[in-house]
């Protein structure tokens, strides 16, 4: 069975949902993890955690499958059973990209602004600029 996790390098995320498929004896066997990302940087971090997370819940029996870049995405995602949407920004597009249109991730780009204490009540939510 293949999982593929799209935005693998928030790695702290991977490795709390594949940890646990690693534990669930379900999904354990014969398993192969697609691991996909756009920064190599990243997904070189996330592949080292995954690895020593399936050697030591999983005898290293799943097999670990890293894809960088967007020319590789179709590779990634090919013969899938489960994929895991991590992909942030972008996440909307792929959600898309197997016909969820449900929702839309909106950039923002602007200051958050820090006030001093003595201002009280001035403001009562999250000041973004």
């Amino acid at each position: 069975m293949k999982i593929t996790f799209l935005g693998a390098g928030s790695t702290v995320f991977a490795k709390n949902v594949l940890g646990d498929v690693f534990l669930c004896s379900a999904l354990k066997d014969n398993l192969t993890i697609a691991l996909y990302d756009i920064s190599e940087e990243r997904l070189n971090e996330s592949y080292i955690v995954i690895d020593k997370l399936n050697k030591k819940y999983n005898d290293g029996s799943a097999i670990i499958e890293k894809y960088l870049g967007v020319e590789n995405r179709k590779d990634a995602l090919l013969g899938a059973k489960f994929v895991v949407n991590a992909a942030g920004l972008f996440s909307d597009k792929i959600a898309k990209m197997v016909g969820d249109d449900s929702f839309e991730v909106g950039a923002r780009k602007g200051d958050y602004i820090l006030l001093d204490r003595e201002c009280g009540d001035l403001v009562k939510h999250t000041v973004f600029r």
